[in-house]
Parts: structure tokens; C-alpha cells; sequence
């Protein structure tokens, strides 16, 4: 969806440029961008010079630069345990385009960025996440359905495309604003307030009563 989103709002923005930062080693990211529905638009987009691909380990200051260097972190998820980059993105001034519904609304807020339009989505899928484990190279010989992952409801977020587009171009028109230097500083020291490793271990001792 990101891709087919984004090669729309470049007929409208012909300046702006997707970066992705994949993991190869681990997950072969880039190759199974292009063996899906939307591989050819992404290699047409990659050969206009439109979309950039990063498959390779950086460092945290290497990542650090590259939030410095983009206008806006994009994350339209279905699910997310935590999404830790938005905030890596915003503690160094970035704003974020995110699912709405997911994990991210317990700290993202609107002066942070826009949040895309979703539908939540239940489905009872134990064969398939069992399967989804074989694939991943887990061993699951000896579980049967009853005993491993009984009843699992899996809760997906199915974002809605035409939201997206729209604040997505919306993110773009208002780039300069978003990214003045005085509101920069403004997210960046609100999320290390609130959100560094320090603060985050002292709540957590605090809740456990250590």
C-alpha cells in the first residue's frame, strides 16, 4: 500500500523522495518488496530515482541521521507491538504519519503528526500463525492446535488507503511548517521528557515497587 500511496503523491510532488530502511540479513526485505503485488511500481519508482533502499545494519547514529535528514516518518502498520522508530523519529524533531487504533496512541499526539484512518480486523487463525511459525524457521513439531496457541484471536488494523493518501499529501504541502526549527525542539525535548531509556526503567521500577 505504501508504494502504490506514495506514486500517487509524487504526480502531485515531483520533488519528494521515499527512503526505505529495510534488514536483509534477517528478513529480506528488499526482495520480498519485489516479489509482491506492488514490486513492479516499486522498481520503476527506484529506477526514477524516487524511492532510495537501505538493506544493510547501521549504526544508532547512522539512524539517528537519517530521521534528521526526512521531513517525515511513515509507518502505516496493522500491527505493532510498541513502533519504537516513531519515537527514535521524533526525539531528533521528526513528525510521524501513523496508524490510528494501534499501539502507537498511547504516546503519539497530534503535535507529533497525523494519524491514518483505520477499520480493526479480528480473525481466529491458529493453523495459519503455527504455519506463519514453520515458515520463520521455529519448531513447532510435537504442538498441536489445542495445545499451542489455543483460541488465538489475531487483531490486525486494515488501514484505509484513500486516508492515507490524503495526509500523506497533506504532510507534504505542509512540510515547512511542520519541520520549523522551533517546533523541532518543541517534540524533540517533550519525548526525551518523557520517553528515554532513563525515565521509561524508572517508571517501570516504580510500578514494580523495586
Amino acid at each position: 500500500m505504501l508504494i502504490r500511496v506514495f506514486a500517487r503523491v509524487i504526480e502531485r510532488f515531483s520533488n519528494v523522495k521515499l527512503v526505505l530502511k529495510g534488514n536483509d540479513d534477517l528478513y529480506t526485505s528488499e526482495q520480498r518488496l519485489i516479489l509482491s503485488p506492488t514490486g513492479g511500481l516499486y522498481n520503476q519508482l527506484k529506477d526514477k530515482k524516487a524511492i532510495e533502499y537501505y538493506g544493510s545494519q547501521m549504526s544508532n547514529k547512522e539512524i539517528s541521521e537519517l530521521h534528521q535528514a526526512s521531513n517525515c516518518y511513515v509507518s502505516p502498520y496493522s500491527y505493532e507491538g510498541f513502533n519504537l522508530p516513531v519515537l527514535e523519529s521524533m526525539a531528533v524533531g521528526g513528525v510521524g504519519l501513523v496508524s490510528e487504533g494501534g499501539s502507537t496512541d498511547d504516546f503519539f499526539k497530534e503535535e507529533y503528526g497525523r494519524k491514518i484512518r483505520t477499520d480493526e480486523v479480528k480473525e481466529k487463525r491458529v493453523s495459519r500463525v503455527l504455519k506463519g511459525f514453520e515458515n520463520e524457521g521455529f519448531n513447532v513439531e510435537g504442538y498441536g492446535d489445542d495445545e499451542f496457541f489455543e483460541n488465538v484471536e489475531i487483531r490486525e488494523l486494515k488501514v484505509d488507503e484513500e486516508d492515507f493518501f490524503e495526509k500523506m499529501v497533506e504532510m507534504v504541502r505542509d512540510g515547512e511548517g511542520w519541520m520549523e526549527e522551533g517546533r523541532r525542539l518543541k517534540r524533540a525535548k517533550e519525548v526525551r521528557k518523557h520517553y528515554s531509556w532513563d525515565v521509561i526503567a524508572g517508571n517501570i521500577v516504580e510500578v514494580a515497587g523495586l
